[in-house]
């Protein structure tokens, strides 16, 4: 079966993803969406991307903004005297 995924489908993702955000408190699925946005980016630079490389690509992504986000910003909101 051949799934074509256009730039923009990756591009919508990303940006309901950022929008559910909104009622879900968390600050995690904000970079799942940031992860679809960039591999719409990418699809733009990279036209024959296969499914399974935007998936990998999307996955990796969403991961490295999540650790980054709990590794280098979230202790700072932790160590803060209001919280």
């Amino acid at each position: 079966m051949h799934v074509n995924v256009e730039y923009w489908h990756w591009l919508v993702f990303g940006m309901i993803l950022i929008m559910v955000e909104i009622f879900i408190p968390s600050f995690t699925i904000f970079w799942f969406g940031l992860g679809a946005i960039l591999v719409s980016g990418l699809m733009l630079m990279a036209k024959g991307l296969s499914f399974s490389s935007q998936l990998f690509v999307w996955a990796i992504a969403s991961c490295g903004f999540t650790f980054l986000w709990f590794k280098l910003k979230f202790p700072l909101f932790e160590s803060s005297p209001a919280g």
